[in-house]
């Protein structure tokens, strides 16, 4: 799900309403998510070379960082936010073709109360295929997404 207002994909800015992208079939999707607070992006290289280890990993070709530092920087300034989550997607449709896309994703951080006291947690015993390479998993993030929607947990 998209929120804000806007998100980039292959360097165009446009707004949320407009998002119509198809995702490939059996595409592979590499992703970093990271924690904005007043529209500056928290550990961004660090994030960044992660995401590139990633795809080092996979052995497939990827931009340069400053293509999606660049195109951080301008969702950013079109779209200032207090404080939210961004996620970096390359969608790979084959090893050597991606999109670059760039969006704002539902962020839930502890409250107060929260961070004084503990929050819930629970376990989700899994494996990834390559557990050092961060590539998406819809089947694993909805039994996630499951266990956090009926329990509240982080």
């Amino acid at each position: 799900m998209l929120v804000e207002n806007y998100y980039t994909l292959n360097g165009v800015i446009s707004p949320i309403e407009s998002f119509s992208y198809t995702f490939p079939n059996n595409a592979k999707i590499v992703y970093e998510v990271l924690r904005v607070k007043n529209s500056t992006p928290i550990f961004f290289e660090q994030h960044l070379d992660r995401l590139f280890n990633s795809i080092n990993l996979l052995t497939f070709s990827k931009p340069e960082k400053v293509i999606i530092r660049n195109m951080l920087t301008d969702l950013l300034r079109k779209n200032p936010v207090v404080e939210n989550n961004i996620r970096i997607s390359l969608v790979y449709s084959t090893p050597a073709s991606y999109d670059i896309l760039i969006y704002f994703i539902p962020s839930s951080y502890p409250t107060q109360f929260q961070r004084d006291n503990g929050v819930i947690l629970k376990t989700l015993k899994a494996n990834r295929d390559n557990p050092n390479a961060k590539v998406e998993n819809t089947t694993l993030r909805e039994k996630a997404d499951k266990i956090i929607n009926e329990t509240g947990c982080y």
